[in-house]
């Protein structure tokens, strides 16, 4: 259990349950004769959650095509590929895939399974008719190694980012001139700093086909609003075909067709009922006094170092975490207006020094002081200016299904009220 919560921390690690998968390839109309000679690639295939499927219904395919055993198998080694970089994970697909294709009476296939960082490899760039997979959620100061590859993808350049959407950017890049994407991932991309870069990509290219968002509903072990987003090279359609997931009747439902114009907001994409987005839209241009201002709080890179028990006072601040109601204190190598101190201030407070420079291996995470000389700050800039202002805190963490939600049409509700008290 401790290898498996590193690993979903570290490397993103989440597999894929069946219903999912099943719907993201029905979606990319992956099935039937129309699949064959099609290449598919899963670039971080675990142990086979994608592929296990896809060599199922490539078999039933070549079976109603009627190839021969032969040609099957040479299909399976051509058009069926994978990479992932954890080592025991491939050696677990492979026998998972050999395991699939037996029951269709093929043995032998040579799989074209690569153990590497997917991150790193160019070899299948404008190969691929289909993309498809769960990418690493892994934020960027978690990564315990391959913090330049993920750096250097213009579309985890700026913010706090995550590997999934560098391998947006790199399941773009296999795709050949017709091919398509479909990803499940997190949402935070629709609104983040981080995921700007995404966003203008997608609204210069208008590659965008569908959307379908999961909402509270969890289908991994692991707390994270998600959606299947469904990118094509070729699409001609100027619309985002978009569907909620309904957990009564374990499906998707179709919510409707919006344009870009319909979902684009200053801060980023809002895919509602359009209704919805019309309340929304006046709300935010009315110019209504606004007598609070809401941010979230500050944050670091490296909470263990920074907050806790510290062996020292000088350069900390009383803290609260509004999730637990608990207070702490942290080191803050700042100024009270939220301007970082040079080196040589923090290193008049002998201690503080001290305790920094017994932490900066593990701040710089494998850099040099020259690559990163303000290794000793939290590395985010995020609410350090009203770190000093007397603000209220409150939890918005939703835990469980039994947290309040809004349904649609109360949310509709709720819109019509905060548009009648603003203006």
């Amino acid at each position: 259990m401790l290898a498996a919560a590193r690993n979903i921390k570290s490397k993103g690690q989440v597999y894929s349950p069946g219903f999912v998968v099943d719907y993201i390839l029905d979606l990319c109309e992956y099935r039937g004769t129309g699949i064959l000679r099609k290449h598919i690639m899963e670039n971080s295939c675990g142990a086979g959650a994608f592929l296990t499927h896809i060599v199922a219904r490539y078999c039933v395919a070549a079976e109603q095509a009627g190839l021969t055993a032969q040609e099957l198998r040479s299909d399976l080694q051509e058009y069926v590929h994978g990479i992932d970089i954890n080592p025991e994970a491939c050696e677990t697909c492979r026998i998972n895939l050999d395991t699939v294709a037996s029951e269709h009476g093929i043995t032998g296939v040579e799989w074209d399974l690569i153990c590497t960082d997917a991150l790193t490899a160019s070899s299948y760039d404008e190969r691929m008719d289909y993309v498809v997979g769960n990418p690493p959620y892994v934020r960027v100061h978690n990564l315990t190694r391959h913090y330049e590859d993920v750096k250097r993808y213009s579309f985890a350049a700026s913010g706090m980012t995550d590997m999934y959407l560098a391998f947006y950017e790199l399941g773009l890049r296999m795709l050949n001139e017709r091919g398509m994407l479909c990803y499940i991932t997190p949402v935070s991309w629709l609104t983040s700093l981080a995921g700007a870069p995404f966003r203008r990509f997608i609204e210069e290219r208008k590659c965008w086909k569908s959307y379908s968002e999961f909402g509270h509903f969890q289908p991994f072990d692991v707390t994270t609003y998600t959606a299947v987003v469904q990118l094509s090279k070729d699409n001609r359609n100027r619309t985002i075909s978009y569907s909620a997931y309904d957990a009564d009747r374990r499906a998707f439902v179709h919510v409707a067709d919006l344009s870009y114009e319909e979902i684009s907001f200053a801060e980023g994409f809002r895919l509602l009922l359009k209704r919805s987005i019309e309340i929304l839209r006046r709300i935010k241009s009315s110019d209504a006094v606004r007598r609070v201002q809401v941010k979230n709080g500050f944050a670091t890179l490296a909470d263990k170092v920074f907050i806790g028990e510290l062996p020292f006072e000088e350069l900390t601040i009383d803290i609260l975490k509004a999730s637990t109601g608990k207070w702490s204190r942290a080191l803050f190598p700042y100024t009270a207006e939220g301007a970082p101190l040079a080196w040589r201030q923090v290193a008049e407070h002998r201690r503080v020094a001290q305790y920094l420079l017994g932490k900066e291996a593990e701040l710089q995470k494998g850099r040099t002081r020259e690559q990163n000389p303000e290794w000793y700050l939290y590395g985010r800039t995020q609410a350090l200016r009203d770190v000093c202002r007397e603000k209220t805190a409150i939890n918005n963490l939703i835990r469980s299904k039994d947290s309040y939600t809004f349904s649609s049409r109360e949310l509709e509700q709720y819109l019509n009220h905060k548009l009648s008290t603003a203006i």
